[in-house]
């Protein structure tokens, strides 16, 4: 059963708990690692990937964007299961977030992001309302580093298979550089994120 534990200090934000079941979990992994085995994985300059005053973009990965990858989202687990989201905005432990209480959004994109050794992603915005980003490995994990650190505010949240973060897009943060020994990269062992941006068009 998911928790969902509402945050307004030092900033707003919601971290849930078991949102995925065993069986969505598995669904969506698999579904990841069968798209980066195909190599359609892209590098960071063709996902919009943020960049420093100079250019220079921040990451290190590779991602993609799900909902081009499927003209219809049904035949994705992926995009199938991350409706869940939206049930989590639609609680009514959220108004005790002005934030997240007055959260429109009509309008989601899906990127995955898989880090190999090395991989990271410097402090950085997005460029929308907010984000909710969930993690995907394979079990024993067989990395270490990819954490989530608010770089303003010193919060940090270690890599787990069953936490999700949803918070304002403006808030700055950073993913930590991943390490895999050498015996075990090369083997799709490393860090699988999904990112969900939520957005609103005007009506």
């Amino acid at each position: 059963m998911n928790s969902i534990k509402v945050h307004t200090q030092p900033f707003h934000y919601l971290e849930i708990i078991n949102l995925w079941d065993e069986v969505e979990k598995k669904e969506m992994l698999d579904e990841m690692l069968h798209l980066e085995k195909k190599g359609i994985f892209k590098n960071p300059e063709d996902t919009g990937a943020a960049v420093n005053e100079d250019g220079v973009v921040l990451k290190k990965n590779k991602a993609i964007y799900i909902d081009e990858v499927w003209t219809d989202r049904s035949f994705s687990n992926i995009l199938k299961h991350n409706r869940k989201i939206f049930d989590v905005l639609d609680n009514s432990l959220i108004k005790e977030s002005w934030f997240f209480d007055g959260l429109y959004t009509n309008l989601d994109t899906t990127m995955v992001s898989y880090y190999e050794d090395s991989d990271y992603y410097k402090p950085h915005r997005d460029k929308v309302k907010a984000t909710a980003v969930s993690w995907f490995f394979k079990e024993p994990q067989k990395f270490t580093g990819g954490s989530l650190t608010f770089t303003d505010y010193n919060l940090t949240f270690e890599v787990s298979n069953d936490l999700v973060i949803i918070f304002p897009s403006n808030i700055k943060h950073e993913v930590s550089k991943i390490s895999i020994n050498p015996e075990h990269k090369g083997k799709q062992n490393g860090r699988f994120c999904m990112s969900q941006f939520l957005n609103a068009t005007c009506l």
